[in-house]
């Protein structure tokens, strides 16, 4: 009798030792879920921007009135600036620019105005709406767009009274703002002259003082120390304004191709040739990534080469640099994000270890790219592919196939 007893508590006994331990054992095993990533071959450095540039400078003691906003692209023959000679009244000034501004609206809402041609339901449609723009701009207290609009809305209302036969074709407000602007004009009472781009491109409305220095002309010369010299002249530059109140210096960048020097590490470049695509990523200015092709690559200067790159991507406010932070990836990677600890080897295939149906699995895996944290891989075995949200064993106190996993 006592011996039926003995064998049912010992078989319970061990139940719960082997559930203890099995506690013990799962307590101790980390997993991870297995995401897609993606790694870079990337280094950050420093460039400097090599463009085809156009300078524009014009001396003696004048005024300028510029048109064009830095960054803006523009057209060849477009008008850039006017240039007064000698001292103009800077409130003069400002009140021919807002006359000319008019001017611009007026002949803008007056071709608008006449691609409605005789239909006044048209026209009482778009002076309505002008109207709701001068409300909601005025509650927005946007004055400089509520006197733009007004301007505007006095065209569209005079173009109205002509088709209505109110009024003659001539136009009062368009005539008024001439006669204003002839006025100050007169009172500015110097000559001036027209400054006009002579080619397409970026206006950028100062100079950095390197457009001669270095260009896409002489840049074959360039080799690490020179761009660190050309890096250091712009930080000079820039630290002390080298701004002379009696030039005006502006130019075009052609904004189709342009070319960008950076120092790298000689041997982390090694198989890097001339004509072969890399990404460039200014992250200052952007998150996007730039295609690029390796234009040349510079001898060996204490180990490290200078590669200038071509690109053909415009980004806004790049050009206007000289001096730029830049990411230099070689290549990108994509895949399966794991941690280096989950890759291990068995009879020689490299892969990781993963939980289903509560059994360890042993997946086999190409490796991409790693840090010593981290690595991208991808399915080595279509047999036996990960599967995305897979559970990966980062840590366990062994590792075998079919080992049961609570």
């Amino acid at each position: 009798m006592r011996n039926k007893w003995y064998i049912p508590v010992m078989i319970f006994a061990a139940l719960v030792f082997m559930y203890f331990v099995r506690g013990i054992i799962d307590d101790r095993a980390k997993y991870e879920v297995l995401r897609t990533g993606t790694m870079e071959d990337m280094i950050a450095s420093k460039g400097v921007l090599i463009k085809y540039e156009t300078l524009y400078e014009t001396g003696a003691d004048g005024t300028v009135e510029a048109k064009i906003a830095s960054g803006a692209k523009v057209s060849k023959g477009e008008l850039l600036a006017n240039i007064y000679n000698g001292q103009v009244d800077t409130e003069v000034m400002a009140k021919l620019d807002r006359v000319n501004k008019k001017i611009e609206t007026v002949r803008a809402s007056r071709e608008e105005g006449a691609s409605f041609s005789s239909d006044i339901t048209k026209l009482d449609s778009e002076i309505s709406s002008k109207v709701n723009e001068i409300i909601a701009n005025g509650q927005k207290r946007n004055m400089s767009r509520v006197s733009e609009l007004k301007t505007a809305l006095a065209t569209l209302s005079e173009r109205r009274a002509e088709v209505n036969g109110q009024k003659s074709a001539a136009s009062g407000t368009l005539r008024t703002l001439e006669e204003t602007k002839e006025n100050l004009m007169a009172q500015i009472g110097v000559a001036h002259k027209e400054l006009r781009s002579k080619s397409a491109g970026v206006f950028i409305s100062h100079s950095d003082g390197l457009e001669s220095l270095i260009t896409p002309y002489n840049m074959d010369a360039l080799t690490p120390s020179k761009v660190n010299e050309l890096e250091e002249t712009d930080r000079n530059n820039r630290a002390s304004s080298q701004k002379n109140d009696k030039i005006f210096a502006c130019k075009i960048v052609d904004n189709f191709r342009y070319f960008i020097a950076i120092n790298v590490p000689a041997e982390r470049v090694i198989n890097l040739k001339s004509g072969k695509m890399v990404s460039l990523r200014f992250g200052e200015l952007s998150t996007d990534i730039i295609d690029a092709k390796v234009y040349s690559i510079s001898a060996e200067e204490n180990g490290v080469v200078t590669v200038i790159c071509e690109c053909n991507k415009f980004l806004n406010d790049l050009l206007e640099k000289r001096v730029v932070s830049v990411d230099f990836i070689l290549n990108r990677y994509n895949g399966y994000r794991v941690s280096v600890p989950a890759i291990h080897t068995q009879d020689g295939v490299v892969g990781v270890f993963v939980k289903r149906d509560s059994a360890m699995r042993f997946i086999p895996v190409n490796i991409l790219y790693n840090t010593q944290d981290v690595a991208i891989v991808s399915s080595a075995d279509s047999e036996k592919p990960l599967k995305l949200y897979d559970e990966v064993i980062v840590e366990a106190l062994k590792y075998q196939e079919g080992a049961y996993i609570n």
